[in-house]
């Protein structure tokens, strides 16, 4: 009994339905025959069965999360038993994936981020840096994670090529950052970098590489923040934008020049700041990856990455606390913020360090979620 499914099987068996329904003279034939016929069937139940929990969840109205899971696990179930799409999915996942990279500032697409950041107010600028770019990492997450599958792209050339563009944006954001003068738009390419450091946390498909990525995608959220409002204080004070006018800028505006200089710390990995844990998690993660090349190339360049991050931030602090003695002293005035600007500094500097000292309630939690997924 076909029952009208000539078409599928045509499309299981990879020949014409006018073949299919020749006399079927060989044992081997028949049994191919059977297999795909029972695999139908089966197919077929499945489908019933989903088509019920949806209706039972739409009746319970509160059950979508629970009907989407069901959705994407069957669909995996049928990239395994009805092979044969693989290159096209490759494809279609990697071209999801350089989408939602041009939103996380990833290379080759990297050019909206420097180009907003010296045009936007500081607050906008944080928020943008922290939150805005971390929306192209969550598509990521869903497309590679949820809908597709990290096994699906695990070895594939789709992984190898993310990974390789995300260690390309690390450096090249980091290099670009380091030679840049404009304050804001230092910190614009810095987040470049430190975004793709998250990516090729989620590339490697590696449980703590995953964690590391997490993790920066929370503390990367908090030092950036607290680097632009820095940085907007000092524009908003002294209306200079430019790194080579700031020496003693330290002297002027001690407490939010602090605040920076602890932010800076946690961004460039120095311990115990946050930055140290999820670098950490990152590094070993690809070490323990077993992904050939980039499981030393990746450790390589991350930390070539940080000590660029500290060439570009702590001049800054530097030159700001000790302008040399040839440095106009009599003409410092005190700038200091209000304290309705210094509150926020003074409260993402000191998460910018604490969530270092005290990491564990948080990487437990991230780690509970990544073992749900890997």
């Amino acid at each position: 009994d076909w029952d009208g499914n000539e078409l599928l099987l045509s499309d299981v068996l990879g020949t014409e339905p006018d073949l299919i329904l020749r006399p079927l003279e060989e044992d081997a034939d028949r049994q191919m025959l059977i297999k795909c016929m029972s695999a139908l069937n089966e197919r077929e139940k499945k489908i019933d069965t989903l088509t019920e929990k949806i209706y039972e969840m739409n009746r319970q109205n509160n059950g979508r999360d629970e009907c989407m899971d069901e959705c994407i696990r069957m669909a995996r179930e049928g990239l395994a038993e009805f092979p044969g799409n693989e290159k096209l999915m490759l494809v279609v996942a990697f071209a999801m994936i350089v989408g939602f990279s041009v939103k996380a500032g990833m290379f080759p697409l990297p050019a909206w981020l420097p180009t907003a950041h010296p045009v936007a107010p500081a607050p906008a600028s944080a928020v943008m840096s922290g939150i805005i770019v971390k929306m192209g990492v969550l598509g990521m997450i869903r497309v590679v994670y949820y809908l597709v599958g990290p096994d699906f792209l695990r070895g594939t050339w789709v992984q190898t090529v993310w990974m390789s563009l995300a260690l390309v944006t690390v450096f090249m954001g980091s290099m670009l950052a380091y030679r840049e003068k404009i304050l804001k738009k230092r910190l614009a390419y810095s987040t470049v970098s430190q975004a793709s450091y998250i990516l090729f946390g989620l590339a490697l498909l590696q449980p703590q590489a995953m964690t590391g990525a997490l993790l920066h995608v929370v503390f990367h959220a908090v030092i950036k923040s607290c680097l632009f409002l820095s940085a907007g204080a000092i524009i908003y004070k002294t209306h200079k934008t430019r790194v080579e006018d700031l020496r003693g800028i330290g002297k002027e505006m001690p407490v939010a020049i602090w605040c920076y200089t602890f932010a800076s710390a946690a961004l460039i990995g120095i311990p115990p700041a946050s930055g140290f844990i999820s670098k950490w998690y990152l590094a070993t993660g690809a070490l323990e990856s077993g992904m050939g090349i980039f499981s030393w190339l990746g450790p390589v360049v991350l930390l070539t990455s940080a000590l660029l991050t500290a060439g570009y931030l702590l001049p800054i602090t530097v030159n700001g606390f000790l302008p040399g003695a040839d440095y106009d002293y009599a003409s410092l005035q005190k700038k200091e913020p209000n304290l309705t600007m210094l509150l926020p500094l003074l409260l993402l500097a000191a998460l910018a360090v604490g969530l270092g000292l005290l990491p564990g309630a948080l990487t437990d939690y991230i780690t509970g979620i990544v073992a749900g997924v890997l």
